[in-house]
């Protein structure tokens, strides 16, 4: 562990910060488990989760030249009665595919891993370069009908160059970063029930239209196999550093993003049914104040502005002979947008002790979003606006015996929201050929929680053992949280709670 101004470097997006490191070593290795179960969750989650996994870092500074960083982390879930969203995550794709069938609850089983590396190198006093390589993959599967396979790749590239100034304690960085992320969905039906199956394709807010499966071409074909939603991201970074008296560290970090991408495959005989991008823009500022040898004030500022854009493809399939059938793009139809601001402010102050083991830790956050959505499927266009508050505060003692140490932790927050569930409108007169439909259970489950006033309370007990003459710490954790809504909703329960054991090692 380190002290709270090293992270600044550490944790940026320039991976020659890494140079930032002290004449130090560390490495952790742990395994871990954990058990939820309750109603109060999203509309694409599940009441009860089964999660165990295994995960290991190390940052190594070989020498004054060369520093490197890995993880290696693996997670195995197991969620029953999940419905809503076929996605792995939902919450940052341009559009959504939604369970229409009601009652259709089921089992899903997802194994994750992720891999990273990362190196800097001092090319002299002044000037460090680094890159960062991050790999991660997932499978997931859904074992009730209608049946979906997931299977996710990302991968991350990111160089960077950091420069010092000789006069004064000042950093400067730029780096740049490549994202890649393929999600392939394939569905099938195995029952024997005499039932149709359909998915709505949701362009926003639970709004869209529903298509039956069947084994014809179409977003949740049956016989079309995996169809990959691809995204890809470019993005640059600028990070300042300064340490103005030896006493107070500032760092800054700007991160603009420009985003790509469609669902389908490309190609002459194959459909691409989606096309979006998007920007991003994210403002990071910390300040530290060493306000004497036992006491370290910080506080962290954060601004994000993400902007996205999806238009569905018009197209046809042309014969051409031969058995061919090729597909001629006609035009786009613009189908949802939306805009996400999000801000938060964190105090943390710690006393005691040293930096990386303090005796005493307190912090407390403030946070505000805003998600504006806007869905358009001609003639009728539907806006939602989500708000959400929320205050959290962060305690941890810590009691440091001769030979091991006791840390207890406790957590305890408040959310709140508000904004506009539903406005639907008309654009023109008339009737049109097709109208989309809305799934208002999902649409009320989201927003009830996500705006709905909750609170949570957490608790964490850790043991430490360091044994000197291995130069190895053991360590073993508990830790319980509980979510709690003041009101029910549209949901079927006011809580959820989880508890998690976790055992490790660091050296």
């Amino acid at each position: 562990m380190f002290p709270l101004i090293l992270p600044f470097w550490l944790l940026s997006h320039n991976p020659a910060g890494l140079d930032m490191m002290p004449d130090a070593r560390t490495s952790q290795a742990e395994v871990w488990v954990s058990a939820a179960n309750g109603e109060w969750v999203n509309y694409y989650q599940g009441d009860r989760t089964m999660e165990w996994g295994a995960h290991t870092q190390s940052v190594y500074r070989i020498n004054d030249r060369y520093v490197l960083q890995g993880n290696v982390d693996y997670r195995n879930r197991t969620c029953q009665n999940v419905t809503g969203s076929v996605w792995i995550d939902p919450t940052d794709t341009p559009f959504d595919l939604l369970e229409y069938n009601a009652g259709r609850e089921g089992e899903t089983q997802s194994e994750h891993y992720d891999l990273s590396g990362a190196l800097s190198y001092r090319v002299n006093g002044r000037w460090s370069l680094g890159a960062r390589v991050r790999l991660e993959a997932e499978n997931l599967a859904k074992r009730r009908d209608l049946r979906h396979q997931n299977s996710l790749m990302r991968l991350q590239v990111n160089p960077g160059v950091m420069w010092r100034a000789a006069q004064r304690p000042l950093q400067l960085g730029l780096s740049y970063r490549y994202d890649r992320r393929v999600e392939g969905l394939s569905f099938n039906i195995s029952g024997t029930a005499d039932i149709d199956y359909y998915t709505l394709i949701s362009y926003g807010s639970a709004y869209g239209i529903k298509q039956i499966a069947t084994s014809y071409d179409g977003y949740a074909s049956t016989s079309s196999g995996m169809i990959p939603l691809v995204d890809e991201r470019h993005g640059v970074s600028l990070q300042l550093g300064a340490d103005t008296d030896g006493r107070v560290h500032w760092y800054n970090e700007l991160t603009c993003v420009l985003r790509n991408g469609y669902y389908g495959r490309e190609s002459l005989y194959s459909e691409v049914y989606t096309d979006h991008q998007g920007q991003e823009f994210d403002w990071q500022s910390d300040v530290s104040l060493r306000a004497s040898a036992q006491r370290l004030h910080q506080w962290q500022c954060r601004v994000a502005w993400h902007a996205l854009t999806n238009s569905e493809n018009l197209f046809n399939e042309v014969q051409e002979g031969g058995g061919l059938t090729r597909i001629v793009y006609y035009n786009k139809m613009q189908r949802h947008k939306r805009h996400t601001l999000c801000a938060s402010l964190t105090y943390t102050l710690q006393c005691g002790g040293t930096d990386a083991a303090p005796l005493w830790m307190w912090s407390t956050e403030a946070r505000f979003s805003r998600q504006d959505r806007e869905t358009t499927f001609f003639p009728m266009q539907r806006n939602q606006v989500i708000d959400q508050y929320a205050v959290q505060m962060h305690g941890e003692r810590r009691w440091q015996r001769a030979h091991d140490a006791w840390i207890c932790t406790l957590s305890s927050g408040l959310q709140w929201g508000g904004g506009t569930r539903l406005e639907d409108q008309s654009l023109a007169t008339g009737k049109a050929s097709t109208y989309a439909t809305s799934v208002d259970r999902y649409l009320d489950h989201e927003y009830d929680y996500l705006t709905s006033t909750q609170w949570n309370v957490g608790a964490q007990v850790r043991y430490e053992r360091p044994l000197p003459q291995y130069r190895v710490a053991p360590y073993a954790a508990l830790r319980a949280q509980r979510l709690q809504s003041t009101s029910i909703g549209h949901l079927s329960g006011r809580y959820h709670q989880q508890c998690s054991v976790s055992i490790g090692i660091t050296f």
